[in-house]
């Protein structure tokens, strides 16, 4: 028995929807990709830079010389050598081995904690600014009484209410930064919503969720993904400070602030307790944070068209 369409030669309707998808994969592939490729030779050096960090968060700690939290009394405060890379700490454990099992830990909080500030303050923002009235009214204030804390203050006050963990620190950071989002999405949310598209939708009966999750969703995506980007680096220095100060991870763990802080009394006798983790989390805070920017100059052709006439202005000054 012949199957139709393949016996003339001619696609058949799974054939169809088969080419279709790949289409369409493509083309997703491709608009994802376009963007990138103009982005300058700094641009792509921290998105490489961002995917090595990513990459030895992720399968780093498996590769590990030494057991991170194991100590060895034969090596304590050892300085850098070939056995220890990054010398030992205090209780002879591996500074190289904690500070890479570190990597994990403290972009895990990093990242989780943006993702949450972003979905509440996305959530909240677009609704404020869409529907307007007493929704936006409730939701603004509410805003405005968390705005009027310092963000790192106010991640201490909910860490030390909560009590000094990895998931209360986690939600911490993401109760200090829903605000800015909030603040970002509404704004985008109150110009959507004059827009024809979304009055044609209205028209036709579409409802209002609908209408937020594939009209006024997609146009709030770009500033949110620049400012998250950017944002994470200041994550893992907020998640830094509050476990240098007692309020985050507990020790034996791992983490960036945790081995700042046990490393600070020993600075003048052994400087890499506190160097190594020190130099981690600048590089991760100012890569991630250059990413952000070459992300901006890419998704925001206003922000490119700007930067340019300043710097032709720049150059006839």
């Amino acid at each position: 028995m012949i199957r139709r369409g393949t016996a003339a030669g001619t696609p058949g309707p799974g054939d169809t929807r088969g080419q279709e998808r790949e289409r369409l994969f493509r083309f997703s592939v491709s608009a994802l990709l376009r963007p990138l490729a103009r982005l300058p030779g700094v641009g792509i050096a921290s998105f490489i830079t961002v995917g090595v960090i990513l990459l030895v968060a992720v399968i780093g700690p498996m590769f590990t010389p030494y057991d991170p939290i194991k100590q060895d009394f034969g090596a304590l405060l050892a300085p850098p050598s070939a056995e220890h890379w990054f010398g030992t700490d205090q209780l002879g454990r591996d500074v190289f081995s904690r500070v890479v099992t570190g990597a994990r830990i403290s972009l895990l909080i990093g990242v989780a904690a943006v993702a949450l500030a972003v979905t509440i303050g996305t959530v909240l923002g677009l609704l404020a600014g869409f529907l307007g009235g007493w929704v936006d009214t409730v939701i603004m204030r509410v805003t405005d009484l968390f705005l009027a804390f310092p963000a790192l203050i106010l991640a201490m006050a909910v860490s030390a209410a909560l009590g000094p963990n990895l998931v209360n620190v986690l939600i911490a950071v993401g109760a200090a930064w829903w605000p800015e989002y909030a603040r970002l999405a509404r704004s985008i949310g109150i110009v959507e919503r004059h827009v024809q598209y979304v009055d044609a939708a209205r028209g036709l009966g579409v409802r209002t969720v609908p209408i937020l999750a594939t009209h006024v969703f997609p146009a709030a995506v770009p500033p949110l993904l620049v400012k998250a980007t950017m944002d994470v680096g200041i994550a893992i220095v907020y998640v830094a400070g509050l476990s240098f100060i007692g309020l985050g991870v507990q020790p034996p763990t791992p983490e960036w602030g945790l081995m700042i802080s046990d490393g600070r009394i020993y600075m003048q006798s052994a400087w890499w307790i506190a160097t190594f983790p020190s130099l981690a989390i600048l590089i991760t805070g100012f890569t991630f944070n250059l990413t952000g920017e070459s992300l901006r100059d890419v998704l925001d052709p206003r922000h490119q068209t700007r930067r340019r006439g300043t710097n032709a202005a720049t150059k006839l000054i």
